[in-house]
């Protein structure tokens, strides 16, 4: 049996509470900027997913990494509030743009990837090559040896073997310089284009406002990486260890308008730097905490 019930709403008020519901959540939406939105990866896990900025109960917010399973084992949720990972993150971007050289020394470890670092790798390199080049000349000379028959065929055998070690080890050794000289040139890069952009970046830091904080923060941060370790617990919750890695990208020609096969690169527009620029109270030279 159907029985008809009164509304408990009129029609217009049910549509006008509609209209003010869907507002408020397209101003949730829009109003709240991530500074680390797409940035962030679970490095703990093979496949490195992502992190999404979600609102939580009690109006705090957090980055999430959903859980999910995955051949037969379960992966729980992994969440951080956003306070403390932003804040950690855009200091380390003042630092750089106000004071290169410290951010430098404790960020990239000049002594290992500075200019006389490469000079010293690429000495050494050369004298590896030196001294394959050496060994390759005695083993032809052990061949002769042998030709001539100064030498037996075990003594010929045992000296070309010995000889053949010795430019193994040597060749590892000359591959391992050779990825190590790569790592630091991009770094030697890295710090002369932070050194530049430093120079470029003329922007009152202490006093932007979140959407502002996020373009530098685009230009500057490649990813964060966030890896943790569960920790033994007597309790129902488990304890987590949590490291955090900034991998930064320091190309000041991202702050002109670029135009790349008929594409423009992400920069920094007219609008953006009258948003962040403030001449009056502008750093000029070195700068920072």
């Amino acid at each position: 049996m159907i029985v008809a019930v009164p509304p408990c709403v009129s029609e217009m008020t049910f549509e006008l509470a509609q209209n003010q519901r869907k507002e408020r959540k397209a101003n949730r939406k829009s109003d709240f900027t991530y500074l680390l939105s797409g940035k962030m990866y679970d490095v703990s896990l093979a496949h490195h997913p992502k992190f999404s900025g979600k609102p939580t109960s009690g109006n705090t917010r957090s980055y999430r990494r959903k859980q999910f399973e995955k051949d037969g084992k379960k992966y729980p949720v992994f969440e951080t509030p956003i306070e403390p990972i932003e804040e950690a993150v855009w200091q380390r971007v003042k630092l750089a743009l106000k004071e290169p050289e410290v951010f430098i020394k404790k960020y990239f470890n000049e002594q290992k990837y500075g200019k006389s670092r490469l000079d010293d790798m690429n000495k050494h390199l050369l004298a590896l090559r030196e001294e394959k080049a050496n060994l390759e000349l005695q083993q032809a000379r052990i061949e002769r040896a042998y030709d001539k028959g100064t030498y037996d065929l075990e003594k010929m055998e045992t000296k070309t073997r010995e000889l053949e070690e010795q430019i193994v080890s040597i060749d590892s050794k000359i591959n391992e310089l050779q990825k190590e000289l790569t790592i630091a040139f991009m770094k030697d890069k890295e710090i002369a284009g932070l050194r530049e952009a430093a120079e470029v970046v003329r922007y009152n830091l202490d006093n932007l406002n979140r959407k502002q904080k996020r373009i530098l923060i685009d230009l500057f941060v490649d990813r964060i990486e966030m890896n943790r370790v569960q920790l033994p617990s007597k309790g129902k919750r488990p304890k987590w260890d949590i490291a955090i890695n900034v991998i930064f990208r320091f190309v000041p020609s991202k702050f002109s308008s670029i135009e790349n096969e008929g594409r423009i690169e992400k920069t920094l527009t007219n609008e953006d730097n009258d948003q962040i620029l403030d001449v009056n109270q502008g750093y000029g030279g070195r700068r920072q905490t």
